[in-house]
């Protein structure tokens, strides 16, 4: 299931979540500081670009590393 959603080109919230121990305000508050962008589909759908969310993530991980060390 996980080979599924990272393969693919865009994620919903939901998908951010199962991939990343985040809740859904998490993604809209990191959305609001400009760390990620949301993409609108339509009024009622978001997805979000799974490459950037990729590396905000591997980035975010290693941020937090360098800070407890």
């Amino acid at each position: 299931m996980t080979d599924k959603i990272t393969s693919k080109k865009y994620l919903r919230a939901a998908d951010i979540i199962r991939l990343y121990p985040i809740g859904k305000n998490s993604i809209y508050n990191y959305c609001k500081k400009g760390f990620i962008k949301p993409i609108k589909v339509t009024k009622g759908i978001t997805v979000y670009d799974a490459n950037e969310i990729e590396a905000f993530f591997s980035g975010k991980k290693t941020e937090m590393q360098n800070a407890k060390a």
